[in-house]
């Protein structure tokens, strides 16, 4: 840790000599959390906390979907993170329906499927206080509607369902390594994104100046560019992350 409170000071996310130094820490715990969860790095967005990941899933997922329909599901037993971004989209036009939840806290899938209409898009289950809802429903009525998942994984670090880690089963998960989760970086969170439409939104909305300095990384790629919001970590908070992903081993 010392030597990034005095020798590494360079930015992370600059192409110069100390900025690449100061990076090492983020590609490593970058790498590691993929390890962990079965993805591939690049499909690792690191965040300042698991509220900014939530809140940027839930509106890109939204806004990527838009035009198939505006209808989304939940619980209203969930993090202002989710609820707070849902109300926002709520004055955009979009329709958000909350679902009944089980005694541990999940979302029930009976009643999911109950509410399910022809404009619902996309389902954000949420693993409350560490238990895991049942994402093999869930995902059996993703793949029978054409649905988009969010997993808020914020709670539940490091946990699984039927062998397979909370986080990974929809199209993204979204993680916090604030100071009172399961694993901590002092503040920090993560998401991981596999729909490849998401993912390209994510990595402008990302750092937007890398994509204004660094435009290379979004060769070849169809998403609007756009003043993003810089949801980004730093070389410190990934530092530590490094030793407490040895928890989820």
């Amino acid at each position: 840790m010392l030597p990034f409170f005095d020798e590494i000071y360079g930015n992370p996310s600059s192409a110069y000599a100390k900025g690449a130094e100061a990076a090492a820490p983020l590609a490593e715990a970058r790498a590691k959390i993929a390890s962990l969860l079965g993805a591939k790095p690049n499909e690792i967005f690191f965040t300042a906390s698991g509220s900014e990941a939530d809140n940027w899933a839930i509106k890109g997922a939204a806004w990527s979907n838009a035009q198939k329909g505006r209808h989304i599901i939940t619980s209203k037993f969930e993090h202002h993170a989710v609820l707070h971004a849902l109300d926002s989209l709520k004055r955009d036009g979009f329709e958000v329906t909350y679902v009944d939840v089980n005694a541990s806290g999940v979302i029930d899938p009976a009643d999911v499927e109950k509410k399910i209409t022809k404009a619902t898009k996309a389902i954000i289950p949420v693993h409350i206080q560490g238990f895991p809802c049942a994402m093999d429903k869930i995902m059996a009525l993703a793949k029978k509607y054409d649905l988009f998942v969010l997993e808020d994984a914020c709670q539940a670090d490091g946990g699984s369902f039927k062998g397979q880690r909370l986080g990974t089963f929809g199209d993204c998960g979204a993680l916090s390594f604030n100071y009172y989760k399961i694993i901590t970086s002092g503040e920090g969170g993560a998401l991981f994104v596999k729909d490849h439409k998401v993912w390209e939104r994510a990595l402008v909305y990302h750092d937007s100046s890398a994509v204004a300095f660094f435009g290379e990384q979004i060769d070849r790629k169809s998403a609007e560019l756009v003043c993003g919001n810089e949801y980004r970590t730093n070389e410190i908070s990934a530092a530590i992350l490094r030793v407490q992903l040895k928890r989820m081993e």
